[in-house]
């Protein structure tokens, strides 16, 4: 019989990654196809997301899939990060490439105008998500507050995945992974919330239909598969669009008891909830519900992540990453730390002077740009340190036990981190799935092509798949003293 093979598109915020996948013998097999540099460009004034190189390179990886396994695929879906969308006109055509949330015009100017017309915790109550200057309503809110030609003449909105869908088959739809994460839905009445767009005088016409992971939404354009080969028209299925809903959806555990932390240029940190989880308290330390495949909910913090050690590495030009983990490994003492969140870190013109600075002026302590070690190291214990903070809270607002963390994605290449994080939490950390976006996103397509038909078999195909590795705490007192002495400049 033949094994159906499907094509996942996973786009990070650093790269994006053509993959190939089947299932067999009770195992998910998967193979990189093609990788290519996503990031953002500066066009005209702006930085922007290049979507159309993006789509090239997506075709591009269907042609090697069709040169290696044959004219005939079952399926291809795409996720890619949140927030970011393109708007489309009456006749279908995007107005304008999507901002990148690094453009350094994504302020907090609109934040005032949310609390005059609405309220920002009457949005958090309906809506149950964080508020961020890159967030997809405070973009929206930019755009009317210059009228710019995009949002006076849209009428649609698509998220960068299904911006994608709708460049390979037309489907206009928004997976609800992304549709239930943007600030502008009702998560109890799973619906587009009217009120927030009539507040603000957004065009209703942005309110498109709904669909869920394993949803068909269409068949790969029939020129496409002349272009690249296929002499079959494979299905274009939703995963969750949002790569962090994806990522999740590779955690093995059936249980409840865990946390995962998607690791990437963001560190997405969060758990399973049967329901979102809607208080004052998860406000007020700004986490998010959206939704994960199979209809569960994910409520989760983003913390900055791997963007401080890419952009470092950016000017430690002679060195590779694998390098700079072992550099901070041979720094054997540490006792000054930042917080990875600190607004200075967010799209500096020198990240390494700007830790500097940072550092100078917690400890008032003398750190160079160039003394790499010392630098990646203040990162890593940092970030192993804000995960603690992070679980406590979350522990704290949702009122589940928490007995282990799964680190996904490429960021849970770092042994040292990984350990980090083990120590400073004080519980096991499971490592050794790191395309964890792809494979979730096959696993959605595995669904929604029926080769799978529960959660249940989903959860067995990533067991038998992934050998884990697992970290256990250590130096349990060093690292409880090195978490009070982090409070202290997070507070």
């Amino acid at each position: 019989m033949r094994v159906k093979k499907h094509i996942a598109v996973d786009i990070g915020a650093a790269s994006g990654r053509v993959m190939a996948g089947w299932l067999q013998d009770g195992k998910l097999h998967m193979e990189e196809l093609h990788r290519f540099e996503t990031g953002d460009v500066f066009l005209i004034d702006r930085r922007v997301r290049d979507m159309y190189r993006w789509y090239y390179e997506i075709l591009n990886g269907c042609k090697r899939f069709a040169d290696k396994y044959g004219s005939e695929a079952e399926s291809i879906g795409v996720d890619a990060m949140g927030s970011d969308f393109v708007l489309l006109n009456e006749k279908g055509t995007f107005l304008r490439m999507p901002l990148s949330y690094r453009d350094k015009k994504l302020d907090s100017s609109v934040q005032h105008w949310v609390e005059e017309k609405y309220g920002a915790w009457n949005i958090y109550r309906i809506c149950g998500n964080q508020a961020m200057p890159s967030d997809t309503l405070h973009q929206l809110l930019r755009l009317l507050k210059v009228r710019d030609y995009s949002i006076m003449n849209a009428d649609g909105i698509l998220f960068l995945g299904d911006a994608m869908h709708y460049l390979l088959c037309g489907s206009r739809s928004v997976e609800h992974s992304l549709a239930s994460y943007g600030r502008l839905f009702n998560q109890e009445e799973n619906r587009w919330e009217a009120s927030i767009f009539e507040a603000f005088g957004l065009p209703h016409s942005l309110q498109a239909k709904v669909v869920y992971a394993g949803d068909k939404l269409g068949e790969l354009h029939e020129e496409i598969c002349r272009d690249v080969g296929f002499t079959n028209r494979p299905a274009v299925i939703a995963p969750c669009t949002h790569d962090t809903s994806c990522a999740a959806a590779a955690v093995p555990e059936e249980n409840e008891d865990y946390i995962f932390i998607s690791s990437g240029s963001w560190s997405l940190m969060g758990m399973e909830t049967v329901k979102p989880v809607i208080c004052k308290e998860g406000w007020l330390f700004n986490v998010s519900n959206s939704s994960m495949p199979f209809k569960k909910n994910m409520f989760k913090k983003i913390i900055t992540g791997m963007w401080l050690i890419q952009q470092c590495r950016k000017e430690w030009k002679q060195y590779g990453f694998q390098e700079i983990v072992i550099m901070a490994e041979q720094v054997k003492e540490n006792h000054v730390y930042i917080d990875p969140d600190d607004p200075d870190f967010y799209s500096p013109d020198c990240m390494t002077e700007a830790i500097c600075r940072c550092i100078k002026k917690n400890y008032d302590a003398a750190v160079k740009p160039y003394e790499a070690g010392k630098i990646a190291r203040v990162i890593f214990e940092s970030l192993a340190l804000k995960y603690k903070y992070t679980v406590e809270k979350l522990v704290k607002i949702s009122g589940k036990k928490i007995n282990k963390i799964y680190i996904l994605g490429g960021g849970s290449k770092n042994y040292l981190l990984n350990q980090f994080t083990a120590n400073a939490a004080g519980i096991p950390v499971y490592t050794g799935i790191e395309e964890a976006s792809a494979a979730g996103n096959i696993i959605c397509q595995l669904y929604g092509s029926r080769e799978i038909k529960t959660e249940h078999a989903a959860k067995e195909i990533i067991r038998n798949t992934f050998p884990l590795s697992v970290y256990t705490a250590e130096d349990h007192y060093l690292w409880e003293e090195k978490y009070d002495n982090f409070l202290e400049i997070i507070r």
